[in-house]
């Protein structure tokens, strides 16, 4: 099997947000990810040391499924840190918080 890294190898290998790495990503700016069985984004190694050995070009366009694997991957993310700030705050002042954000279209 191919040695693949994911987004939180990447982010420990370039010390960068995870965030940050797939703005990257969808920016063009890494080799383009792989996407394994149940669409999760994943990077193959190889790729990423002949990316980091010719001296980080920029990538190839996204195709459309990748960057929508990506853009899935951020919703995840940002979920994740939604769920860990309700869990630190309590339910009720995060429902404050947010009702009283002026959200953009």
């Amino acid at each position: 099997m191919l040695d693949s890294l994911t987004l939180a190898d990447i982010a420990r290998k370039f010390q960068a947000d995870e965030n940050t790495i797939l703005r990257w990503a969808l920016e063009g700016k890494l080799p383009a990810p792989i996407l394994v069985a149940d669409e999760r984004v994943r990077w193959a190694a190889d790729d990423l040391s002949r990316w980091w050995a010719d001296g980080c070009p920029a990538g190839a366009a996204l195709s459309h499924r990748q960057a929508l694997a990506v853009r899935s991957a951020i919703a995840d993310e940002c979920l994740a840190r939604c769920d860990a700030l309700i869990d630190k705050i309590g339910e009720q002042r995060a429902a404050e918080i947010f009702d009283n954000l002026e959200l953009e279209n």
